[in-house]
């Protein structure tokens, strides 16, 4: 219930005993060559998220360099009037857990690769991870609830904090955890007989209770919890979740020509790209429609979505109308919303990019290379994530807004078209 801050060290240095051993290995099974399994597995720290980022954070706080927004009119200047230390809306901080624990990541992987016949090669794999201690941004001076019989929380109309003497406080800790899983399967031929080709696709699953600590890094959700005093009711699929992952690349020496040193050396690439699209949530507009104070930077509150609803089903696929907004409610005020973080997914994406390429010697190892590129050859629009907001949050039982779910952008440029020329010497 301190009133002030006090000066005095950030955090305790939590990496004094890091220990991050490794462990890889390589098997020829047959001892022809041709069969082989790898695998490895390690530990490792990383320190932009307690040292770097955090601690950007935590500088502007009082009593080093307060911020202050001296908006509206007969501001007296060149000395405006600064914030009463009895006015508790204004007394705002940026702080880090003073134990803050050293953010690791385990990692292993096995894959299993054979050679087949034509210079071709396969591959089947695992791969994994696990973070501990990844730094994490909440609300860290919220309004004390009422707990309510069924174990919900409830906030009152003027409640106080937990500590009555600030306002909100943009808190930097380190409890975030994640998971990662993944089957990885690829498909190669070796460069031979004037073309090559390389196939690969994943089916991963990447699960999390916080996608980063700044604000900046997402914008399919908030990074504060929408339940202040539960990290973990955030577990759920992250917000760079892509299930589905395919991607293929072919170069083919033309063979018109071949052997003309002047008409031979076309060559066409090709590069596919495709993925499943990205989790997000559906929010509420108003800042705070729950009371829970949970106001630092861009937190936001969910609403309600009905039992039973299938969040596969409520996808229209239409970019006017991404998913179907009559299944959500607006809850009571002073409650938190029932939908899970990362609710719905938006659209996926896909690409395909092409060039043909004139390989010409001019004399000894000096070459001159004339380039056609085409990029988004199919002129296919890839849609951003769609409008999440789904109700004003003004008024209670209101109606959903007519423009949610609405794709408002696309994540790649329209089909380009570019001559290039490279001198190789």
């Amino acid at each position: 219930m301190a009133p002030a801050t006090v000066p005095g060290g950030l955090f305790v240095n939590p990496s004094l005993r890091n220990f991050a051993p490794r462990l890889g290995f390589a098997w020829d099974v047959g001892g022809d060559g041709r069969t082989a399994i790898r695998g490895g597995s390690g530990l490792y720290y990383d320190t932009d998220g307690p040292y770097n980022s955090s601690l950007g954070f935590a500088i502007p706080s009082p009593p080093f360099a307060p911020a202050v927004n001296i908006v509206g009119a007969g501001i007296p200047f060149p000395t405006p009037v600064w914030p009463s230390t009895t006015n508790t809306a204004a007394l705002n901080l940026r702080m880090l857990d003073y134990h803050m624990k050293q953010p690791k990541g385990w990692t292993y992987n096995v894959n299993v690769q054979r050679e087949l016949a034509a210079n071709w090669a396969v591959t089947v794999g695992y791969a994994g991870s696990r973070g501990y201690n990844l730094v994490n941004a909440i609300e860290g001076n919220p309004i004390v609830p009422v707990v309510q019989a069924d174990g919900t929380l409830f906030f009152p109309a003027g409640a106080p904090r937990r500590n009555p003497n600030w306002g909100s406080i943009d808190y930097r800790t380190s409890d975030g955890r994640s998971t990662y899983n993944a089957l990885q399967t690829g498909l190669m031929k070796r460069f031979s007989r004037g073309h090559q080709v390389q196939l690969s696709y994943t089916l991963s699953k990447t699960m999390d209770n916080g996608d980063a600590q700044l604000g900046m890094d997402t914008a399919n959700s908030t990074i504060y919890p929408t339940n202040p005093y539960s990290l973990d009711a955030e577990w759920a699929v992250a917000s760079f979740d892509a299930r589905h992952v395919f991607s293929a690349n072919a170069t083919w020496e033309l063979p018109a020509f071949g052997n003309n040193a002047v008409l031979g050396g076309w060559q066409l690439n090709g590069i596919v790209s495709l993925h499943t699209g990205y989790p997000f949530s559906p929010s509420i507009q108003t800042q705070n429609w729950s009371r829970s104070g949970n106001i630092a930077g861009g937190a936001e509150d969910r609403p309600s979505v009905k039992p039973g609803t299938d969040p596969r089903s409520i996808i229209t696929g239409d970019p006017s109308h991404w998913f179907d907004t009559s299944v959500f409610v607006l809850q009571p005020q002073g409650t938190l919303g029932n939908t899970p973080r990362n609710f719905l997914r938006g659209p996926g994406f896909a690409n395909v990019d092409l060039s043909l390429v004139k390989n010409q010697v001019l004399r000894g190892g000096t070459k001159i290379q004339l380039r056609l590129e085409v990029f988004n050859v199919l002129n296919r629009a890839n849609f951003a994530t769609p409008t999440r907001p789904v109700f004003a949050g003004a008024t209670q039982n209101e109606a959903p807004f007519a423009t949610a779910g609405q794709v408002l952008r696309t994540v790649n440029t329209s089909r380009q078209i570019q001559l290039g020329m490279k001198v190789l010497f």
